[in-house]
């Protein structure tokens, strides 16, 4: 019994000890966090610090911050709170069913809990038409992009506590049929991964991350050179897909929401397809030079993007950081953003559903200020000034009244589509 008693206390001291050896000695190799977080530095031991228990205050958080086996302890909380509570450590992220995982800000978008009301979008979609005139007149190009979400994808997968959610109004559905129904080029990738839902032969959206699979990534890279190359009348890079690899070990950011959970064991996944492919150049591939702004769901494209498409594109990251090849820690408000906008052959905005509230992060209005008083003109001021033109001129308005009786439209529809179509096609 003397025996077993040594060789429990040798196994609790050795226990308790662990972190201590591990943190001098750092025999085991740990895999590191994930996430976002900033480790407390450690502090300089001095006689005044000592006295006045400044160091004794500010030490402790560096000892919780770098003990030994601190990543291995972690991963076990975090791991029973998943597995034996359902929760989960990671800001605005949910559990849904099946061990889906969701950004709970993109759920909120979805059933409309944010919405900002139609008379924003429209100011916001009109202030679009007229920087997408302007830079047409100057042989350039806009083109918005309305990114997927994983809560308009798949609702199906919700947590229970959203299954009787009333579904209102979104900011999504608003700036979708409002752009239709204007002069702005758009790319609405939701309204396409949903018509690709049930046909798609890979997974469009991974189970444990946010945002769009690689797979899909591609996908879009490709649909939107072929876009410029229609805008701008401009050769491009081909984009050349030699096979698809399929695996349940995720790549890119398929499992982002996972990795940041700081888990002992693998969440299993879906089988996910991943493109091999390369930009093939040719003699008459142009040279473009691209801005893109908006959220994250374009931070892995830039990455693809920047150099291999575009003539060194770049991304603005919430209209405040400057992500561009070779330069780090420029903000937006550091710029002459007159002279970037008119230096660029194509502006892009894209926004995923969750951040539709604040479509363009204040970009929209900015641009289009700047590009008035670099000479330009205001888009809806010139549809009102045509309208105008058209009730002086009687044969002009007769001919209006016809075609709105023709179509079933009133006047003022018939007026306003037809100086849209005027300016739109350089017709006046």
């Amino acid at each position: 019994m003397g025996r077993f008693k040594q060789i429990l206390l040798s196994i609790t001291l050795l226990i308790f000890l662990s972190p201590l050896i591990e943190e001098n000695f750092h025999l085991i190799n740990l895999s590191q966090l994930k996430g976002s977080f900033t480790k407390a530095d450690k502090v300089e031991l001095t006689l005044n610090s000592w006295f006045d228990h400044d160091f004794q205050k500010n030490y402790e958080p560096y000892i919780n911050d770098h003990f030994g086996l601190r990543n291995f302890f972690i991963r076990i909380h975090n791991q029973v709170e998943f597995s034996l509570f359902n929760q989960i450590k990671v800001q605005q992220a949910v559990i849904g069913k099946n061990n889906y995982l969701y950004g709970e800000g993109y759920i909120k978008a979805y059933i409309g809990d944010d919405f900002v009301g139609d008379s924003i979008v429209s100011e916001k979609v009109e202030e679009l038409e007229s920087i997408s005139y302007n830079l047409k007149k100057k042989g350039k190009a806009l083109i918005v992009i309305l990114a997927p979400g994983k809560a308009s994808y798949m609702p199906e997968n919700f947590p229970e506590k959203y299954d009787s959610a009333e579904i209102k109004r979104s900011n999504y559905l608003a700036y979708s049929q409002k752009l239709k129904q204007s002069n702005v080029t758009v790319m609405d990738c939701n309204a396409w991964f949903l018509s690709l839902k049930n046909t798609t032969k890979y997974p469009l959206y991974p189970k444990t991350g946010v945002h769009w699979s690689v797979f899909g990534e591609v996908m879009v890279i490709d649909s939107l050179s072929k876009l410029i190359e229609k805008k701008l009348s401009v050769n491009l890079p081909r984009l050349i897909i030699h096979k698809i690899d399929t695996s349940t070990k995720m790549e890119g950011t398929d499992e982002d929401i996972e990795e940041s959970m700081n888990l002992l064991f693998d969440i299993p996944d879906l089988k996910m397809g991943y493109p091999r492919y390369e930009f093939e150049p040719d003699a008459k591939t142009d040279q473009v030079k691209a801005l893109t702004i908006g959220d994250s769901y374009f931070s892995r494209i830039q990455e693809i993007t920047d150099e291999e498409l575009f003539d060194q594109g770049e991304f603005w990251y919430y209209f405040k950081s400057v992500n561009r090849p070779n330069s780090i820690g420029i903000q937006v408000s550091d710029l002459d953003i007159e002279k970037e906008i008119l230096d660029k052959d194509v502006i892009i905005l894209i926004n995923t559903e969750a951040n539709l509230s604040d479509f363009g992060h204040g970009a929209i209005n900015i641009i289009g200020r700047t590009l008035e008083e670099s000479g330009s003109f205001n888009y809806k001021q010139k549809v009102e000034e045509l309208i105008k033109e058209m009730k002086r001129n009687q044969e002009w308005l007769d001919q209006l009244k016809k075609k709105a009786a023709d179509y079933g439209m009133t006047l003022e529809e018939t007026m306003v589509l037809d100086a849209e179509h005027l300016l739109k096609n350089n017709s006046f």
